[in-house]
């Protein structure tokens, strides 16, 4: 995990999106829904097309929790406004795209 820090905190878009799913699978840190959604939000804003795949192609490797908990913060930037049920349909894949991945 402090490896990825550093990467990330360097600007790695892939080590962001690694962060996120520590959080998300309580690797080496509690996990915290909340706060992988906000690394992954970081990541897809650094235009790492990997996590966006990972959230169209996988999106069942990663928790219900941290599903919900992107689809909110997606709603709370105005981005999304399907509801917050952890399910990653085209609506959804359509808000994520918005953060700057295409």
């Amino acid at each position: 995990m402090d490896y990825y820090r550093r990467a990330a905190q360097g600007g790695d878009a892939i080590a962001v999106n690694n962060v996120a799913n520590f959080y998300d699978k309580g690797l080496s840190v509690k996990a915290d829904p909340v706060l992988a959604a906000e690394r992954m939000e970081k990541a897809l804003r650094a235009g790492a097309t990997f996590s966006r795949d990972q959230t169209r192609d996988n999106s069942g490797n990663w928790s219900l929790p941290f599903r919900k908990a992107l689809q909110r913060r997606l709603a709370d930037k105005k981005l999304y406004s399907g509801p917050i049920d952890g399910g990653f349909r085209p609506q959804t894949q359509a808000a994520i795209s918005i953060f700057g991945v295409r």
